[in-house]
């Protein structure tokens, strides 16, 4: 293998839940207002990465994260 390669690790946004201190687990729970603006920021510190592959869960919150990163 040549050359450098990276894994970024990245959680998804906020959701209702996790600012009510409660886990969410595999409920189906969206992206809260500041989850969206932390989604936006994480995409937009990604922007100069090239990503070769992105993989998610198939919750909404991690799909909606995962997206605007990649």
């Amino acid at each position: 293998m040549t050359g450098r390669r990276s894994l970024y690790l990245l959680r998804h946004g906020s959701s209702s839940c996790n600012e009510e201190g409660r886990i969410c687990g595999d409920v189906e729970v969206p992206l809260s207002e500041r989850g969206q603006r932390q989604a936006a920021r994480a995409a937009e510190l990604l922007a100069p990465c090239r990503l070769d592959l992105v993989l998610s869960s198939p919750l909404g919150r991690t799909l909606d994260t995962a997206r605007r990163a990649a």
